[in-house]
């Protein structure tokens, strides 16, 4: 699976760029600023980067979102939108970053559960359990990836980068999410549009230019994999849309 998605990413970089659908959209800015949160996912996966369609194969569709998110239903589509919507990963990498950052290396991980059993959302020990384990895997790839990532617009990642959360990462994730189960009918478009008039919304308010939002997006594919080709794939793919002439980014600045 790791080969297959290198070599899609770096087509994705090397081939043909920011695709556009066979249609005029017409789109408002708050749908623009929508499919801009998505734009590195889309060029992942070689979707269209101005439409809410993604304009991929049935096929390729259902083996992605059952592979990469387990979904064969409507009813899996609703809860992994609803988690991306609500919490996804950005709040589980807040505890881990401040336990990272706050307590002794020793007693990191007794902290962090604590943190999350006080949280008040997980209401059953199976719950408290998966997220407990998503935090100690982020917990290791923080110390892994601390002060080490960079990229050629921002330049090297700070302490207060971190801090500013993985936001970014859970709503590009969540826009193209909802494109890809309303192309297989896991969905209405209603549900669709509702959920890139959220993320657009989300964008205009946290984010004040697209390399912030690219930071946020690396630093969460750091904190969920750790070092490697997919998180340099992803480094090229953000870069080459900050400063690609005809990246949506460039041609539609925040």
């Amino acid at each position: 699976m790791a080969a297959q998605w290198l070599r899609t990413a770096l087509r994705a970089i090397s081939g043909k760029k920011y695709r556009q659908g066979p249609r005029e959209q017409g789109l408002s800015l708050t749908e623009q600023r929508a499919l801009g949160a998505g734009l590195i996912n889309s060029e992942q996966i070689m979707a269209y980067a101005d439409t809410p369609e993604t304009g991929l194969p049935q096929d390729r569709i259902a083996y992605g979102l059952s592979s990469a998110w387990d979904i064969r239903s409507p009813e899996d589509a609703a809860e992994r939108l609803s988690w991306l919507i609500e919490t996804g990963d950005r709040f589980v990498f807040e505890l881990a970053y401040q336990a990272y950052d706050e307590a002794p290396a020793e007693s990191r991980e007794d902290d962090l559960f604590r943190a999350l059993a006080h949280s008040g959302r997980y209401p059953s020990e199976s719950a408290l359990a998966a997220a407990y384990a998503r935090a100690r895997l982020m917990l290791t790839n923080v110390a892994d990836t601390y002060r080490l990532l960079k990229d050629p617009v921002n330049g090297p990642y700070v302490p207060n980068h971190y801090k500013q959360g993985i936001l970014a990462w859970d709503l590009g994730r969540l826009v193209t999410l909802a494109r890809m189960c309303s192309d297989l009918g896991h969905i209405d478009e209603r549900e669709r549009d509702r959920i890139i008039q959220f993320v657009g919304a989300e964008v205009t308010t946290n984010f004040t230019s697209w390399p912030i939002f690219a930071r946020g997006y690396i630093l969460g594919r750091a904190a969920i994999g750790g070092q490697g080709v997919m998180l340099e794939g992803i480094i090229g793919i953000a870069s080459d849309a900050m400063t690609d002439k005809k990246s949506p980014w460039v041609l539609s600045p925040l």
